[in-house]
């Protein structure tokens, strides 16, 4: 029998309990306020190590070093991780934004004339350049088993976002566009640099060795203004335009809008403004690292079948689209370096930031992949409307 005096000394129940869930509540709190300081750490680090990639990357002359170290970097992150570690989106968009007003500032208005001049071989490379993705669209469908939606999708060089964004409505599978599209955008940007630097330099083309990197800072010759007004037309070309882009609903928004509002100002103020050498590094750093971490390993292994033969059909597209550009160069005279990136199937602020650095016209660069960009885009929303048809007549 329990005394009185046990009895005091026993525990209430009643208040151990409290007390456990006022533990668990404050351990929940700590939690929450420690998370954001792990996940700027995080970012710190990714960037550090990009940072360094970069350097090493750029040290060694790799084309587009700036681009392709941190690039891997994000990879080999995504790999130890075992998921996707992405970035903030606002790095990526600033990326975006900040090689769309540095093309702006190199386009002439001779690309335009360009353009209109040679428009059959354009659209008709543009037409062969589809047919090859349509075939790659059907092989996977065929051979790997993908549902057909999801296979054709998943090919489609260019506007990545986009394509992802509206998969589903089409009645694709969202994830694996997503691996397919972003398996893509990360082979080319590694391999058209390097391929595209070979082929040129074996066509004769001498590429200085200036060119080859970017180094971090260097001085703008072209621009008649001080460092701190290039700096603010690179602000304001960068938050307004990205504002632009979303407005008019444009693909690759921040990179298109900035490109459109910097072409503008470039060309009623010519030879005013310049952007500088160390924000152009620094925005391949954040657009190779931010691609580089959205990869993941964990979906590339319950589709390895599927990515094994992406990555074999996207070489054969790439050769095939390398193979189109020389054509072009031929048929029209346009310098081989800017052909073959023109017709590179996706990765626009790569194929820029390429041409910018193997001496290429990077003005001619951006129609060539903007026309493509735009009539896929054409496309893809016609199918999304004849695909939503049945739904709404009934």
């Amino acid at each position: 029998m329990p005394t009185a005096s046990n009895e005091a000394e026993m525990p209430d129940l009643a208040s151990l309990d409290k007390v456990g869930q006022s533990d668990i509540v404050e351990s929940d709190s700590n939690n929450q306020a420690i998370a954001p300081m792990v996940n700027v750490l995080k970012t710190l680090q990714a960037l550090g190590l990009a940072i360094v990639a970069g350097f090493v990357c750029n040290y060694l002359r790799v084309p587009v070093g700036w681009l392709v170290g941190p690039l891997l970097v994000g990879v080999s992150l995504a790999f130890v991780k075992g998921s996707p570690r992405p970035l903030p989106a606002q790095f990526l968009t600033l990326g975006k934004a900040i090689i769309g007003v540095f093309s702006a500032s190199r386009f002439s208005p001779d690309t335009l004339v360009l353009a209109g001049n040679y428009a059959v071989p354009l659209l008709g490379c543009i037409l062969i350049t589809a047919c090859l993705s349509i075939l790659n669209g059907f092989v996977l469908w065929r051979l790997a088993g993908v549902d057909r939606f999801t296979s054709f999708l998943g090919t489609i060089p260019g506007s990545a976002s986009n394509i992802v964004a509206i998969s589903e409505d089409l009645g694709a599978e969202p994830v694996s566009v997503a691996i397919l599209q972003y398996t893509r955008m990360m082979l080319i940007a590694l391999l058209a640099p390097s391929v595209a630097n070979w082929l040129a330099t074996e066509n004769g083309m001498e590429v200085p060795a200036s060119l080859i990197s970017v180094p971090v800072a260097q001085p703008e010759l072209g621009s008649i203004q001080p460092l701190w007004s290039n700096l603010l037309f690179l602000v304001g070309c960068c938050s307004l335009g990205t504002l632009l882009g979303r407005w008019l609903r444009l693909p690759a928004s921040a990179f298109l809008g900035s490109f459109l509002l910097g072409l503008t100002i470039s060309w009623l103020f010519p030879h005013q403004f310049e952007v500088p050498r160390a924000a152009f590094s620094s925005a391949l750093l954040l657009v190779g690292v931010s691609v580089g971490l959205r990869f993941s390993w964990q979906t590339v292994k319950s589709l390895w079948r599927v990515v094994l033969l992406e990555i074999g059909l996207i070489i054969i597209l790439m050769l095939g689209c390398v193979g189109i550009g020389y054509e072009f160069h031929l048929v029209t005279h346009v310098d081989t370096m800017t052909a073959l990136l023109g017709f590179v199937p996706g990765a626009i602020e790569a194929m820029v930031a390429t041409a910018t650095q193997l001496g290429g016209d990077t003005g001619t660069v951006v129609a060539l992949q903007m026309t493509r960009q735009f009539l896929i885009l054409l496309v893809i929303n016609v199918l999304n409307v004849v695909y939503k048809q049945p739904d709404t007549t009934s």
